[in-house]
């Protein structure tokens, strides 16, 4: 796992989860979301469910963000989410 990959830093993915219940800066991927941008530490990504978010299911708090400009599978979107972040912050060499 981790010392495979010479990581120093281990990406939890977990769920299902209430929306409600995560913690730190909540990103809900989302198609008219911004692009995703530097991140602080503590970040959760939500992405999902089949057929998109409602408006009363995204908090007032969470920041949208957009995965590209194509509707991704809720698979591809988690592993292509996780790409970006890690570009983002630093993690994942370009």
């Amino acid at each position: 796992g981790l010392e495979q990959s010479r990581g120093a830093w281990l990406m939890a993915i977990e769920g299902p989860v209430a929306i409600g219940e995560l913690g730190g800066e909540l990103l809900v991927a989302h198609p008219e979301g911004d692009p995703v941008s530097a991140l602080p530490g503590d970040s959760t990504l939500v992405v999902g469910p089949e057929g998109g978010w409602t408006p009363s299911e995204v908090p007032g708090h969470a920041r949208r963000v957009s995965l590209g400009d194509r509707i991704l599978r809720v698979e591809t979107a988690a592993v292509t989410g996780a790409v970006l972040i890690l570009q983002k912050s630093g993690r994942l060499a370009t």
